[in-house]
């Protein structure tokens, strides 16, 4: 699978630890699936949809990670310079979902990536969840899960392509990231044809 921007940076001269892009930002977005196995590609669609937006923030990295998560944030975790946030977009299942309908998209909280949960949750993070909670307690980072509740993911056969809601869920689950990023580095809110919107005001 092509990674949208990838570093995997110079080789390391000896006494030297290379600090790698995607930790010189402020926030990081990492999009996890596997994109042969049908809505199992959400979080690289959704990279993917950032990645067509002309309006994303200057302190923001996004990355699709595909299956492969741990080796990244193992780097951050010996990294001495680190993201401030990292956003993970990826999806889960419905059985445990709350009534969830199929395309939903819902911001979980880190426990919800633990080991016990890994039936209920399509979560490639669940192995990196103990390296998450570690980039949050003891690197100060602070981690935001975005999941969206997928309806077909193939068990045995390969199958490309994501179904209707799920299609459908991919620039909402964007726009949430976004909404999440500009919240958090306090800059304007943007359109998707890239022009600043105004907060609503609420009402007297």
């Amino acid at each position: 699978m092509k990674n949208i921007k990838s570093d995997t940076g110079p080789e390391p001269e000896r006494g030297f630890e290379p600090v790698f892009d995607y930790c010189k930002k402020r926030i990081l977005v990492l999009g996890a699936g596997n994109i042969l196995f049908a809505d199992d590609g959400v979080g690289p669609a959704v990279i993917e949809e950032l990645c067509r937006r002309k309006c994303l923030p200057k302190d923001i990295y996004i990355l699709d990670v595909g299956t492969s998560a741990r080796g990244i944030i193992f780097n951050i975790l010996l990294s001495e310079k680190t993201p401030e946030t990292i956003i993970v977009v990826d999806s889960i299942t419905r059985n445990k979902a709350k009534g969830k309908a199929y395309g939903a998209v819902l911001e979980l909280d880190i426990e919800d990536l633990s080991v016990e949960k890994s039936d209920d949750f399509q979560f490639h993070f669940v192995p990196t969840s103990n390296m998450l909670k570690d980039l949050r307690d003891h690197r100060g980072i602070k981690v935001i899960i975005i999941a969206c509740v997928v309806k077909d993911i193939p068990k045995e056969q390969m199958r490309m392509g994501l179904s209707v809601p799920v299609k459908a869920a991919v620039p909402v689950a964007a726009d949430m990231v976004l909404e999440k990023a500009r919240a958090l580095l306090k800059v304007p809110r943007v359109g998707r044809a890239g022009r600043k919107t105004a907060r609503p005001r609420p009402k007297q």
